[in-house]
């Protein structure tokens, strides 16, 4: 998740080559977008035509069905999630943070009513989280077993049993219960510092939280607080000073990645410096996670079932520890006019992401203009080494001017490896060998150098991955620039400079950021050498390995969105010692240090004048390139040249080689207007055919009473794809059996007996008991499963010598994944000619648009599953 292109802004997508350069004139043409805060004005300026499109999540369920009602388009993904971040770390002014206690923090998995959350304040449009997966992640059924193992131990052990974890904390902390039900310390009541969220419906989940914690008896200091508010605080403070106890976490979804192991390490370790802990400046740390994180990211696994057996096991351990108590993962409300098409949408991100801006039209012009919650504010930071680090850039900026080639998963269900067209090729050999023309970037001597030079040549590395850009010869960046194997090289030198340290006894090295090497562990780590093979292909050495092939492409990518140009401008404003730093989190306005910021006019113009100073002396690692033959002088010089009109045309220097350019930044109004990037070289329509939404349904038949031999058939499916029989290619299914005794589970084997038909197979002999059965069927390129879960009891098989009638029963569920925003159940029970009584559920669950309808999966999941556990629980 980490990985080099993650953060180099950002190869999450790559799109097919075009025969020719594609004429955008039916596209959109210019997008403007400006703040507006209030939903109710940004839904006004909808109603008007003053806007064609909200681009964050509308709060308000009932005012966007009456918008979808007079015509706009409504889209829900599930590109949301709400948690809760909990401080672990002592006081450093010796005050009590209850949360150094893990049963403390513990407690709070209890007390949180994430079903109560998803009715009231939600509205029906969410899911209970327990884990930060869902059943619209590729890896959830990998994962379902921890997930509803979690699942029903909340449930099964309530609120109760959270506030008598916390009270038995507290006893362990020293405090002490006074007459008036409050708890105190050294005299003082017990207080929680608890920073809420005010845009959206984090202040209510904020709220109902803290009044848990009252009900306990703890005092709550509400500190209520907008987006650069709260990150100042919590991101950019000490954990140890104990500002907060409890921050309201939102995150927004730009994409997803089967084998997303990096949920884990960035959500429960601090290998990423993801958790408040010593990477932070605390005194909190978890080591052994931390250990299960770096094998993780480092690929220390021998296959498939070891690298799932250490992701479940880590987040066990993570629930647990539980510095982050996963909430809610919401179906976020996006409105746009009836007249934009080219949307692409996923069944998990949001729709304003880099396919849609490349693929976007509006039959009334070649003008639109969209809101946003924010634009810019204060503080923030846009720059492809450490900034973006807001959601609110990302879908009204980022998206639009960053368009990595590369390798990469697709947003549509996660598959790595993906190119659409083969733009970008890849082969992955194991155990290759280090040749000596290879390149690498020594940060002790501040430059490039062959792997002969640097004396690993003829090492064994895990992997030589072979990258073929074939579109680069066909891409520019926005400065008009056209792409080489050059810009590939620059990040390299961006991140080894400033990631290694070469610090020795006797010398500070001055030229390391600890948040770099923190952002780019995987690739410091693993990354070895480069040897350039032709114009457009590379060959990439590393250590990185992967029990997929196209993991392992994606993470060897080197794909640049940034010229070359523009990293040494940064590069140089950041040696300057003027006091600018690449992280966001490494700023400190108070003492003078700003993160680079690509739209600062006083930054974007001192990075002009230190260019043009290197115009005809370029900066070492690029006359590296220039001594290599990878570069010419002239060509470094054009591209000082275009770097310097381009800031003097736009007054910034955020440039791409996107769908669209910035073409201007209005701080005053704080408003952004893009620009079709007219040398854009792919056909949208390639896009929208290759990312189409796929519907499946299931209809499951299951004996409760089930013999409990291997080789039994606990139920028969018969599946639909798009309204046809599916074929077993065309599907991903998933059977799962989970003991409700012990909350263990076993996956189950699914046969195909014919079109469209399938068989549930129990594989080995189990224990009698009564057992949940849960079912995940994916059409494949669309991760948007038809879900079904039932309760099946399992016994010995008995042994009789004489002939009877037997009455059966036979439960059938219809699960039904469709494109409209309706949710239907219907039950009827029917009495056949013979001895046998059948009941019949259909169950219709609905995508409105790229999305799933809040009151469709809460249904199968939550009400299913419930109601199955509470049949166990009541038969105990």
């Amino acid at each position: 998740m980490k990985k080099l292109i993650a953060i180099l802004m950002i190869a999450l997508f790559v799109l097919p080559l075009a025969a020719s350069l594609v004429s955008s004139a039916q596209y959109v043409q210019t997008i403007i977008t400006k703040r507006i805060e209030e939903d109710n004005n940004a839904i006004g300026s909808l109603i008007t035509g003053d806007t064609q499109a909200r681009l964050f999540p509308v709060d308000n369920p009932d005012a966007a069905m009456r918008l979808q009602e007079a015509g706009f388009n409504l889209i829900t993904p599930y590109s949301g999630m709400d948690n809760l971040l909990v401080n672990p770390n002592h006081c450093s002014d010796g005050s009590l943070n209850i949360f150094v206690n893990r049963k403390a923090r513990f407690a709070l998995q209890f007390l949180v009513p994430r079903s109560e959350i998803v009715a009231n304040i939600l509205k029906g449009y969410g899911i209970p989280q327990y884990i930060p997966w869902t059943p619209f992640d590729p890896d959830y059924p990998y994962l379902v077993g921890t997930a509803l193992k979690i699942q029903f131990l909340i449930e099964n052990k309530g609120e109760q049993y959270g506030k008598q974890l916390l009270e038995e904390a507290l006893q362990e902390l020293g405090a002490t219960k006074g007459n008036d039900g409050k708890w105190y310390y050294n005299g003082q009541p017990v207080t929680v510092k608890f920073i809420i969220r005010v845009e959206d419906e984090r202040k209510d989940i904020g709220e109902l939280v803290a009044h848990k914690l009252e009900e306990v008896g703890l005092t709550v200091d509400y500190l209520y607080k907008d987006f650069s508010g709260a990150i100042q605080i919590v991101y950019f403070g000490d954990p140890s000073a104990c500002e907060w106890q409890i921050y309201t976490e939102g995150w927004g979804i730009t994409g997803m990645t089967k084998y997303d192991y990096g949920n884990f390490v960035w959500f429960y370790s601090g290998w990423w410096g993801g958790v408040p802990d010593v990477s932070w400046g605390g005194d909190y740390q978890n080591q052994t996670i931390d250990k299960l994180a770096e094998w993780l990211d480092t690929g220390n696994y021998t296959s498939e079932e070891q690298f799932w057996q250490m992701v479940n096991e880590g987040t066990w351990l993570g629930f647990q520890e539980s510095i982050r108590i996963f909430v809610v993962a919401t179906a976020d409300i996006l409105i746009a006019s009836k007249d934009l098409s080219g949307i692409i949408q996923s069944p998990k991100a949001t729709p304003w992401n880099e396919f849609t801006y490349a693929a976007l039209q509006y039959s009334k012009g070649d003008t639109v203009y969209f809101s946003n919650r924010y634009v810019y504010k204060e503080g923030w930071v846009w720059n492809p080494v450490g900034g973006f680090a807001d959601m609110y850039s990302a879908v009204a900026v980022r998206a639009a001017v960053y368009f990595p080639f590369g390798v990469m998963s697709r947003i549509t269900d996660g598959e790595p490896g993906w190119s659409p067209g083969n733009s970008t090729t890849y082969k992955v050999e194991k155990n290759a060998t280090i040749p000596a023309d290879a390149i690498l970037y020594n940060a002790s001597a501040h430059r490039f150098q062959t792997a002969g030079e640097a004396g690993i040549a003829g090492q064994t590395v895990a992997n030589e991955v072979i990258l073929n850009y074939r579109i680069m010869p066909q891409v520019k960046y926005h400065d008009g620039t056209q792409m080489t194997v050059a810009d590939l090289l620059a990040p390299i030198a961006i991140i080894f400079e400033w990631g290694k340290d070469t610090s020795t006894n006797t010398t500070q090295d001055p030229w390391y950021e600890a948040r770099v090497a923190r952002n780019y562990a995987t690739f410091l780590a693993t990354f070895k050498a480069v040897k350039i093979l032709n114009a457009t292909a590379i060959a990439v050495y590393t250590d990185y390995d992967h029990i997929d092939p196209g993991v392992v492409a994606s993470a060897a990518d080197l794909w640049a969105s940034t010229p070359l140009e523009l990293y040494a401008a940064m590069d140089l404003l950041v040696k300057s010692g003027q006091g600018y730093v690449w992280d966001y989190r490494s700023q400190n306005p108070d003492q003078g240090i700003y993160a680079i910021h690509l739209i600062d006019p006083t930054q974007v113009q001192k990075m002009v004048n230190l260019t043009l100073a290197a115009r005809d002396n370029p900066p070492s690692w690029v006359q590296d390139l220039i001594d290599m033959g990878l570069l010419t002088l002239q060509e470094w010089q054009e591209r000082v040249d275009n770097l310097v009109a381009f800031a003097n045309t736009h007054g910034h220097l955020l440039i791409g080689e996107g769908p669209y350019y910035l073409d201007s930044y209005d701080s005053v109004n704080d408003q952004v207007t893009l620009k079709r990037w007219m040398e854009f070289p792919l056909d949208p329509q390639v896009i929208l055919e290759e990312l189409s939404p796929k519907t499946v349904s299931v209809t499951t038949t299951v004996l409760p009473v089930t013999p409990n031999k291997a080789g039994s058939v606990i139920a028969t499916l018969s599946i639909e794809l798009n309204g046809q029989p599916a074929q077993a290619n065309q599907i991903l299914p998933f059977a799962v059996l989970i003991n409700l005794d012990t909350f263990e589970s076993l996956f189950l084997n699914i046969t195909s007996t014919g079109a469209g038909q399938f068989q549930v197979i129990l594989p080995k002999d189990m224990p009698e008991g009564y057992y949940q059965l849960s079912l995940m069927i994916y059409p494949k390129g669309y991760s948007n499963p038809a879900l079904d879960s039932q309760v099946v009891h399992l016994v010995a098989p008995q042994t009789t010598t004489t002939t009877t009638t037997t009455q059966t029963t036979t439960t059938t569920t219809t699960t039904t994944t469709t494109t409209q925003t309706t949710t239907t159940t219907t039950t009827t029970t029917t009495q056949a000619p013979s001895p046998t009584q059948t009941t019949t559920t259909t169950t219709t669950t609905t995508t409105a648009a790229g999305g799933i309808s809040g009151t469709t999966i809460a249904a199968i999941i939550i009400v299913i599953i419930i109601l199955a556990a509470a049949y166990y629980y009541l038969r105990k």
